[in-house]
């Protein structure tokens, strides 16, 4: 079996793996590069969004998640940018925007980080 002296070797590697220093750092999904939008108007238009989003490159994934109960968009989207340039290009034209009255955020959003409540 697996001795004590082993596992703790195991857990002592794992955890200076889980270390803080990849946090401010651009994280690339299997498909591409992910940048998270806030400040979306409720009733913003997906084709809307894209229209802006394509302006930096080619969008290969977009959600505009909406809230269940009224129907209106929660206020966020991640559009999924094929290549690292075209998503810091997006992030620089687009943050602190005007779109339909609000001022859109754009930063990168980080793929498998826990979300803090």
């Amino acid at each position: 079996g697996m001795d004590r002296t082993t596992s703790d070797t195991i857990d002592g590697e794992y955890d200076s793996l889980d270390s803080t220093e990849a946090e401010g750092e651009a994280v690339r999904s299997i498909e591409g590069w992910i940048i998270f939008l806030t400040g979306v108007h409720e009733e913003a238009e997906e084709n809307e969004l894209l229209d802006i989003l394509a302006d930096y490159g080619s969008v290969r994934n977009f959600q505009l998640p909406l809230d269940r109960q009224t129907g209106f968009v929660k206020g966020y989207a991640l559009a999924e940018f094929e290549k690292r340039e075209e998503a810091e290009a997006a992030l620089k034209g687009i943050d602190n925007t005007e779109f339909m009255e609000t001022t859109l955020h754009a930063s990168w959003a980080f793929v498998g980080r826990p979300k803090r409540t």
